[in-house]
């Protein structure tokens, strides 16, 4: 996603055995559809995965029939709808469940101390424990999750972990760990004519040297430093990720963003292939956040990365903000995908200089959205990709918004599955049967309805059992559900293993290439599937840096294109987010 490197051959992840019958299974019912890898270190470690079904606990989206959801998006998702913007009585009603959350937790510090001391790393369980609060929380999954930004500024608990928990002096501490090829200042297009774009921090090293904390410093004079996934190569970093990524069960990529004070311009209007939140750890940002603007505007353009490299938006563009607001320290800000957003440090006050976290939930970025699925289902088929002979960003932005929703994998699952009263007496097989068949029987049928909806002159008098049969759909929910279980075990090993530092790889970077070669590799099977090639594609050699961006607005999944949530366009071959 961030960046190519020396790539592994796929035996580094070890398939589970029985995940060539899981495709058969899950549609017969003889398995869980929702397999997610479990956690225990030495099986992760060893590659292997345990099967755990998405029961106990009310999580995930309020449940979407397809005959409402037209009706839900223009309530909640249409472009400078004014129901964008979250009403004051629900912030205040998530930020009392979260403080109450956090609360519970609180009576165990002794416990996070020595997580602290003795993992050199940052305590998990008040992280998981607030975005276990959001994702258990109907409120934040039917009123803000992928349609509305929401800003907490009043979570006293977020004090005693948000606050202060990457400062100038852990930047200093962890510099080392951090590969100085891909430390990066964000800047201006040169000319004007474009947007924001990235530039090298400090003198061309050795691919695997570390970032010097001075380079830092002197690139803070003339702009944001960017350390695009951080918390895969910075020890407390990753064990953020690692709590995110076990409460929300989708993969996430962490980036850390450090700005002088009175910074006239820190990030000019861009948007993200994220759903993002963002953690003001130390000083102040000024932020103003936009309604995402018409894809047709600029049809040659990817709607989730506007603004930078040779694309450039402008404020005209955009309107008035749906939010603007200052972050001070132990302050979150939720946006969802496709939101455009500016930031600077003239208001605000602070003369620290501001570091930030932005956790991104990369379901855009690994593929797992209903468009993917239905370009892979297309593909297969012999089928064309185009929406009515058209490029994607010719529809209007309820449909694109509708064919582009994540798919409801992780805690946007829970409701799929069946909880009725009759589901106690079933065993443990019988109840993964069930739940298999209800995930991959959704995800099936709901792509089917939205390329009915969004695609009406081609799919005219057919039905969506018709797409279904006709395109293999349920096959293409069981492989894009193994895809979902392929990048969670990757990345929850690489987070673990940047935590606590287990692989012997000479550096950081050659420890987190071989998880990206995975990752890189995951991509390429699903692709190779979609093109009817069923068998595993072994990683080959890559050079460390990234290939060149593709073209904007193809239809292909942001892993492929971007340098990783809060990149931007990059001067040498680095790619956008």
């Amino acid at each position: 996603r961030v960046h190519r490197g020396l790539r592994v051959g796929v035996a580094g992840v070890r398939m589970p055995r029985s995940l060539p019958v899981l495709a058969v299974l899950a549609l017969l019912g003889g398995c869980d559809g929702f397999l997610v890898p479990q956690q225990a270190p030495h099986v992760l470690l060893q590659g292997r995965w345990n099967g755990r079904g998405a029961s106990g606990g009310h999580l995930g989206i309020r449940p979407r029939s397809l005959a409402g959801f037209s009706a839900f998006r223009r309530e909640a998702c249409s472009l400078r709808d004014p129901t964008m913007q979250l009403k004051s009585e629900v912030t205040e009603e998530l930020q009392k469940l979260v403080q109450e959350q956090l609360s519970s937790v609180k009576g165990i510090d002794a416990l996070d101390r020595t997580a602290e001391l003795f993992s050199n790393s940052v305590p998990n369980r008040p992280w998981e424990a607030l975005f276990t609060s959001l994702a258990a929380s109907d409120t934040f999954r039917s009123s803000v999750w992928a349609s509305k930004t929401m800003m907490m500024d009043g979570v006293p608990a977020f004090n005693d972990f948000v606050t202060d928990c990457f400062t100038m002096s852990d930047v200093e501490r962890h510099a080392a760990e951090y590969p100085s090829s891909y430390a990066a200042q964000g800047t201006l297009s040169p000319d004007g004519a474009g947007g924001w774009f990235m530039k090298r921090v400090g003198a061309a090293q050795a691919a695997d040297a570390s970032t010097k904390f001075g380079d830092v410093q002197e690139s803070l004079k003339q702009g944001t430093v960017v350390l695009n996934s951080a918390g895969a190569y910075i020890s407390p970093l990753a064990s953020v990720s690692l709590a995110v990524l076990e409460a929300l069960q989708l993969p996430v990529g962490l980036n850390l963003y450090i700005t002088a004070p009175k910074m006239q311009t820190s990030a000019p209007p861009h948007t993200d292939k994220q759903d993002v939140f963002v953690l003001q750890a130390q000083g102040a940002k000024h932020w103003r956040v936009y309604a995402p603007p018409e894809p047709s505007n600029k049809k040659e353009a990817d709607p989730y990365a506007r603004g930078k490299g040779p694309d450039k938006l402008v404020l005209e563009e955009l309107g008035e903000p749906l939010i603007e607001t200052v972050l001070n320290p132990g302050s979150l800000l939720y946006m969802p995908a496709g939101f455009p957003h500016t930031t600077d440090t003239i208001q605000g006050g602070s003369d620290e200089t501001s570091i930030h976290l932005t956790i991104g939930i990369d379901t855009h970025i690994w593929g797992l959205t209903y468009a993917y699925m239905r370009q892979c289902a297309l593909q297969r088929a012999g089928q064309k990709i185009t929406y009515n002979d058209r490029e994607a960003t010719s529809m209007s932005s309820e449909d694109y918004l509708l064919i582009n929703e994540p798919l409801p994998l992780g805690f946007l699952a829970a409701d799929i599955i069946p909880k009725d009263p009759s589901q106690a007496s079933l065993s443990r097989t019988q109840r993964q049967a069930a739940s298999a068949r209800a995930v991959t029987e959704h995800m099936a049928l709901e792509l089917a309805k939205r390329m009915i909806a969004c695609e009406k002159a081609r799919f005219e008098g057919t039905s969506a059992e018709e797409l279904v049969d006709k395109f293999q759909l349920r096959q293409a929910a069981v492989r894009f559900v193994q895809h979902y279980q392929r990048v969670m075990g990757i990345q929850r090993r690489m987070y673990l293993d940047g935590k606590i530092g287990i692989s012997a790889a000479p550096s950081t970077l050659m420890r987190v290439q071989q998880y990206m070669g995975m990752l890189d590799a995951a991509m390429e099977e699903l692709i190779a599937w979609s093109q009817g090639r069923d068998q595993p594609v072994a990683a080959a050699a890559a050079p460390v840096a990234a290939p060149a961006a593709s073209v904007a607005g193809e239809d292909k999944p942001a892993a492929k294109k971007g340098m990783g949530m809060g990149g931007a366009g990059a001067a040498k071959k680095k790619k956008k987010k």
